[in-house]
């Protein structure tokens, strides 16, 4: 089912007020809040570094690279949903590896403390489970 979020925004111009009504669906809510490129690392110690970046704005693909310091660089392609402070992330099997599943806690951006919204969890790949993080941007 698709939801829509309506908002009424007042504007006073003189003397005149004009009223705005923005509607906006649920979809198009959770993917304003993928943003363009997410910055993160995983595994113990952050030793994996990845940077994802969104292909259009309109969608929740991203391309992503990976670097380790020993085992060098790979990347792919991976899909990011949010539903409410969920976040779950798709990797397909990439390089003859496992496919991999990530989860983790949505944290909304702190404009207080100029804190760029950000993400933590877990993920799977095959039999491995390690912690992970990124800001988004």
């Amino acid at each position: 089912m698709l939801r829509f979020n309506v908002k009424l925004h007042i504007i006073t111009v003189g003397f005149a007020v004009i009223m705005i009504i923005s509607i906006f669906s649920s979809r198009a809510a959770a993917l304003d809040r993928l943003g363009s490129q997410w910055n993160g690392c995983e595994y113990t110690n952050c030793q994996w570094k990845f940077q994802w970046r969104r292909t259009n704005a309109n969608s929740n693909i991203f391309n992503a690279y990976w670097s380790h310091h020993q085992y060098g660089k790979f990347q792919g392609q991976i899909s990011i949903s949010i539903s409410g402070s969920t976040v779950t992330v798709s990797r397909p099997a990439l390089g003859g590896g496992p496919s991999c599943t990530y989860t983790g806690t949505y944290h909304k951006r702190d404009v207080h403390n100029a804190r760029p919204a950000w993400v933590s969890g877990t993920y799977t790949c095959g039999s491995y489970t390690g912690p992970w993080k990124a800001t988004i941007h």
